[in-house]
C-alpha cells in the first residue's frame, strides 16, 4: 500500500506541477476571445442602410422573412426561369463540390469526435516454429495461437480532444454555410443571366423595328429621289444610316448567345441542348421583387459567408485552446484479454487465458519550442479567422449599400428613359409627317430616328438593369436558402 500510495503521490505532483508551468506566471498568453469579436462586429454595425429607401424601415416579418428570402425569384412570374433554378439546384457543378465537402468536413467531425471514446480491438495469431538442430532440444516443432481483445482510452483531463471535436463540429457548419452561400449565387447568377438573356431578346427587337423604320425611310428617300423632290445625298445618307444600325445587331447575337452559354453552365447543360431550348425570343418580367426590408444586424445571421467566417472564428478559437492542453500531461488506460495456447511436439497442449490492465502518464519535458510554436501558430490563426471575420462583415454592408445604389440608380433610369421613348416617337410621328408634306428635311428626320432608337434601346436596358439590381439586392442580403434549417452538427 506503501509503494501504491507513493506512486499516487507521485502522479498527483507531476500533475500540479506541469499545470502550474503551462498556465501559470504567463507562460502563455491569452487567447483572443471570439466573444468579443463578434460584440464588437454587432456594436459597431449601423442602425439602417444609408441607400435603404425610409419604407424599408418596417418591422420584420418573422417566421414569413425565411421564405420570402428563399422564394424570391419567383416574383418575377417565370415558369421559365423558376424551372432554370431547379434544374441549376439539381445539376450545377460548384454545388456539387460544395456539398461533397460538406460530407467530407461532417465526416472529420466524426473522426474527431471518436477520439473521445475508447477504441476496441480484436487480434488473433497462429504459429509454427522450428528450432534449429545441433540444440539441447533439436528438431522441435512449437505450435502457438491466441486471440486477444484489447481496448484503450485516452482520459481527456484537460479537454484537448473536446475542442478539437467541437472544432471538427464548427467546420461542418461553416462548410455548410459555404453550400447555402454556393446556392444563394447560384440563384442569383441563373436569375441575373436568364434576365440579361430576356433584355437583350427585347433590345434585339426594338432594333429590328427600327431596322424596319430605317429601311422604309430609306425606300421613301429613294422614292423621293427618282420623283425629283430630294438631292443623291438624302438618299447615300439613308443608306448609310441603314447599314449601321444593321451593323449593331451582330454584337447583341454574339451577347445572346454568350448568355445562353452561362445558362447551359450553371444549369448542368451543354451550349448546343440550351441553345434548342431558348432558340425563340423571351420577354422582361414586367414584375418586380418587394424590398426585403431587413437591417444591418440581419446580415449576420441571413449571410452565408458571414455565418461561415463566425463558424471559423469559433473553430480557430477551440483550436488554440487544444493546442495550449499538449503542454499539460496526457493520462491513458489501456488493458487486453485473450487466451493462448501452446503445443510442443509430443508434448500436451498447454491452453491458458492472459490478460492486461494497465494506466500510463505522458508528460513533454523538452521538444525544443515545438509545442509552444504550435500554440502561437494557432493563436495566428485565430487572429487570422477574426480579421476575416470583420472583413466578411464589412463586405456584406458594402454588397448591400452597392445593391441598393444599383436599385436606384436602375428605378430612376427606367423612368427617365420610359419618358424619352414616348416623347421620341412623338417627335418621330411629327417629323415623318412633315417630311412627307416637306416641311422637314431628311436630315432632321433621320435624327429624330436616332434619337427614337437611342431613348429605346436605352429604356430596355434600364429595365433590364433594374430586375437584374434586385439579383444583387437579394444575393447581398444572403438570400436563397432556408435559415429555418437547422445547422447539422
Amino acid at each position: 500500500m506503501t509503494g501504491a500510495s507513493n506512486r499516487c503521490r507521485g502522479w498527483s505532483i507531476l500533475t500540479l506541477v506541469s499545470v502550474e508551468c503551462a498556465l501559470g506566471c504567463g507562460c502563455i498568453g491569452r487567447a483572443l476571445s471570439p466573444d468579443r469579436v463578434f460584440a464588437e462586429a454587432r456594436a459597431g454595425l449601423p442602425e439602417r442602410f444609408v441607400r435603404q429607401p425610409e419604407s424599408a424601415r418596417a418591422p420584420q416579418q418573422g417566421i414569413e422573412l425565411p421564405a420570402q428570402l428563399g422564394n424570391w425569384p419567383k416574383a418575377y412570374g417565370d415558369e421559365r426561369l423558376d424551372g432554370l433554378i431547379t434544374a441549376a439546384l439539381g445539376a450545377n457543378h460548384d454545388l456539387a463540390v460544395a456539398q461533397a465537402r460538406l460530407r467530407e468536413a461532417r465526416a472529420g467531425a466524426a473522426e474527431a469526435a471518436s477520439v473521445l471514446w475508447p477504441t476496441i480491438d480484436v487480434s488473433g495469431f497462429r504459429a509454427r516454429a522450428k528450432q534449429l538442430r545441433n540444440t539441447p532440444v533439436p528438431n522441435q516443432v512449437t505450435d502457438s495461437a491466441g486471440i486477444d481483445l484489447q481496448a484503450s482510452w485516452e482520459a481527456d483531463v484537460f479537454g484537448g480532444n473536446t475542442h478539437r471535436k467541437r472544432a471538427a463540429q464548427l467546420d461542418a457548419q461553416a462548410a455548410q454555410a459555404n453550400v447555402w452561400g454556393v446556392t444563394t449565387a447560384l440563384v442569383a447568377e441563373v436569375t441575373a443571366a436568364y434576365l440579361e438573356l430576356a433584355g437583350t431578346d427585347e433590345r434585339l427587337e426594338v432594333l429590328d423595328r427600327n431596322i424596319a423604320v430605317q429601311a422604309e425611310g430609306a425606300r421613301l428617300a429613294e422614292g423621293a429621289f427618282k420623283a425629283g423632290l430630294t438631292i443623291e445625298l438624302t438618299v447615300q445618307r439613308a443608306s448609310a444610316r441603314l447599314a449601321t444600325t444593321r451593323a449593331l445587331r451582330p454584337p447583341l447575337e454574339q451577347a445572346r448567345a454568350a448568355e445562353v452559354h452561362r445558362l447551359g453552365v450553371l444549369t448542368g447543360t451543354t451550349p448546343e441542348q440550351l441553345a434548342v431550348q431558348y432558340a425563340n425570343p423571351l420577354t422582361l418580367p414586367s414584375a418586380l421583387p418587394a424590398d426585403p426590408r431587413l437591417a444591418p444586424s440581419d446580415l449576420l445571421a441571413r449571410r452565408p459567408d458571414v455565418r461561415g467566417a463566425r463558424f471559423q472564428l469559433l473553430a480557430a478559437a477551440d483550436r488554440a485552446r487544444a493546442a495550449r492542453t499538449d503542454l499539460l500531461p496526457k493520462f491513458f488506460i489501456s488493458g487486453s484479454e485473450g487466451k493462448e495456447t501452446l503445443t510442443v511436439l509430443h508434448h500436451p497442449t498447454l491452453t491458458d487465458p492472459v490478460y492486461f490492465i494497465g494506466a500510463s502518464v505522458f508528460l513533454p519535458i523538452f521538444n525544443a519550442g515545438r509545442i509552444r510554436a504550435q500554440i502561437a501558430a494557432a493563436d495566428a490563426r485565430l487572429d487570422a479567422a477574426a480579421a476575416i471575420y470583420q472583413k466578411a462583415l464589412l463586405q456584406a454592408l458594402e454588397d448591400v449599400e452597392n445593391a441598393y445604389a444599383g436599385v436606384t440608380a436602375a428605378s430612376v433610369a427606367r423612368v427617365r428613359f420610359a419618358e424619352a421613348a414616348e416623347a421620341s416617337k412623338a417627335a418621330e410621328m411629327q417629323a415623318r409627317i412633315g417630311f412627307a408634306l416637306g416641311r422637314v428635311d431628311y436630315g432632321t428626320l433621320l435624327d429624330v430616328q436616332r434619337e427614337r432608337l437611342v431613348a429605346e434601346e436605352g429604356e430596355v436596358q434600364a429595365r433590364s438593369a433594374a430586375a437584374v439590381a434586385y439579383t444583387s439586392l437579394f444575393r447581398a442580403f444572403g438570400g436563397g436558402w432556408d435559415s429555418a434549417a437547422p445547422p447539422q452538427r
